[in-house]
């Protein structure tokens, strides 16, 4: 079978970043930096999702660790649920309004009416779990 892409229409630039859910960052932080060699991570708190998150880039992803600080929440429940371990998958697109109309278009349902801030300059909108076979993913724009 062979799938042909309408790449005039895919919005996507690249994977922006990948999500892991730990228990104890300062510990995850450790690990990651022998396994990624020795990389440096930015620690940020993000309260409005109840996280602390370390983030390292590789190449042109960040790579974040995140770990609950509330026993609510998305991120605390996904923990409680799944354990330790993969958590999310961002796309990068150029216009996140746009992007998200084009989903709706396809279908697909966003979990928020309104895009949430994330870390620093990002700007996010997350699909339903539910169509995406149980995979965390998400829209983010980097908005200055």
């Amino acid at each position: 079978m062979q799938i042909t892409l309408n790449t005039q229409n895919l919005q996507i630039n690249k994977i922006h970043h990948i999500n892991f859910i730990v228990k104890d960052l300062e510990e995850a932080v450790i690990k990651y930096k022998k396994l990624l060699g020795g990389c440096e991570f930015i620690i940020d708190d993000l309260p409005q999702r109840k996280v602390k998150t370390a983030r390292t880039l590789i190449g042109e992803q960040w790579f974040v660790l995140v770990q609950p600080t509330s026993d609510t929440g998305i991120p605390a429940e996904h923990l409680k649920e799944h354990g330790e371990g993969f958590f999310l998958l961002s796309f990068a697109v150029d216009d996140l309004e746009a992007n998200t109309k084009r989903l709706e278009k396809e279908g697909f349902t966003m979990t928020a009416h309104q895009p949430r801030k994330g870390l620093e300059n990002w700007h996010i909108r997350d699909v339903d779990s539910k169509q995406t076979n149980n995979a965390q993913i998400q829209f983010c724009q980097e908005i200055d």
